[in-house]
């Protein structure tokens, strides 16, 4: 998963994961929608915090579950934007 590093790979990552999160929902890169960039880094979220649970001193998952947290604070607040701007033109 293209994960948040900083601003400006996230741009070209945000449009990378379309394709990727259609493949993967719908084995069909044309599968995507606009709900899959809110609800599939969530969930990737979800098991990394499973993950860190089961082994709290791995270092490799607490980066992982950071790097994540990282992505899914953007995505939030990407998509409370988004939402902000469709009830503008609404």
């Amino acid at each position: 998963m293209p994960l948040y590093l900083f601003k400006e790979h996230y741009v070209i990552a945000r449009e990378k994961m379309k394709r990727i999160f259609g493949f993967l929902c719908t084995l069909d890169p044309l599968g995507f929608t606009e709900s899959q960039l809110f609800i599939v880094p969530f969930l990737v979220l979800h098991k990394a915090f499973i993950d860190h649970m089961n082994d709290p001193t791995n270092q490799k998952k607490i980066q992982i579950l950071r790097l994540l947290l990282d992505t899914c604070k953007h995505v939030f607040n990407d998509w409370q934007k988004q939402t902000q701007d469709i009830k503008d033109l609404i």
